[in-house]
């Protein structure tokens, strides 16, 4: 009976292990991907990029105003996440 507990403790210690090298191997990985995705945006090109879509979109739309106030918001939003990430 104690051989099986030894043997189901050293598995279940086993399994412990892999856990926390697969969250820590996550944690990696998630902090990497914020990492690049901060250094994309902060591109001038892929910034003038996104103005000159949302300019484009803006001058064909039959509602200026609501994409103009749409437009703000999202640079306002885009500007506060990277002031607070």
């Amino acid at each position: 009976m104690t051989l099986m507990l030894g043997k189901a403790l050293s598995e279940a210690q086993q399994q412990r292990k892999l856990y926390k090298l697969q969250k820590k191997n996550s944690e990696i990985a998630l902090q990497d991907t914020k990492t690049r995705c901060k250094l994309l945006m902060g591109e001038p090109e892929v910034i003038a990029g996104v103005f000159a879509v949302g300019l484009y979109k803006g001058a064909q739309t039959d509602n200026p105003k609501t994409t103009k106030n749409k437009a703000i918001l999202s640079i306002a939003r885009t500007t506060l996440t990277q002031f607070l990430a």
